[in-house]
């Protein structure tokens, strides 16, 4: 890995700085967070090169939990969502543009490197989060399904729904989500069932 950052923009190179907002200095481009441009999975993205990461990891014996997102939250400025996206006036972790379009050019880009680096593969990936808690932030099947097709586009084995941590704290599965909506008569059974990771539970 090299210590250097590419901007978006214009693709002149600096000098890497640990912080979440970059300004480039030769064109003015803002970004935040890893998922600003697909290039930054693999291609040119020095310290943001996520196959070299998965690499190196593997070799010094770590396990990893890939959090690609789109949103990850980890205390980072706007969870990894790159500013251009925030300040939209559309909004974001749902099925508007342009934030799902660039969700789901980052996943397209991230995901079979993620998955080439599975512990079902040899590698080192034992876990893979989607999106962040969402099911305390929104309900947007539109939205999760896209990003749930994607993601088995990109080959990511054994994938889960949710991981249930905090009930307590109002976080539900996607099934549990879909049999609150259908009792609200908000889904239909049909589509709850389609949707289900368990149909047999709806």
């Amino acid at each position: 890995m090299t210590d250097t950052m590419k901007c978006p923009a214009c693709k002149s190179e600096h000098a890497y700085q640990d912080r979440d907002l970059w300004v480039c200095p030769e064109c003015g481009h803002e970004w935040s967070g890893a998922a600003e441009t697909a290039a930054d999975a693999s291609q040119d993205a020095g310290v943001r090169d996520a196959n070299e990461f998965l690499n190196m990891a593997q070799q010094v014996g770590l396990y990893v939990i890939a959090r690609p997102g789109p949103y990850i939250n980890a205390e980072t400025d706007g969870g990894g969502v790159p500013t251009w996206v925030l300040t939209s006036p559309n909004g974001y972790r749902s099925d508007t543009q342009p934030y799902l379009s660039a969700a789901l050019q980052w996943l397209s880009e991230i995901d079979p490197i993620i998955a080439a680096h599975q512990l079902t593969r040899g590698g080192d990936v034992i876990l893979y989060q989607i999106e962040n808690e969402y099911g305390s932030y929104g309900q947007d099947l539109e939205y999760l399904g896209a990003i749930r097709n994607l993601i088995r586009e990109g080959k990511i084995a054994q994938m889960y729904s949710a991981i249930q941590t905090g009930q307590a704290s109002g976080m539900q599965t996607l099934d549990q989500c879909l049999a609150e909506l259908l009792s609200k008569g908000q889904v239909s059974k049909e589509e709850a069932r389609f949707r289900a990771q368990n149909k047999d539970s709806l």
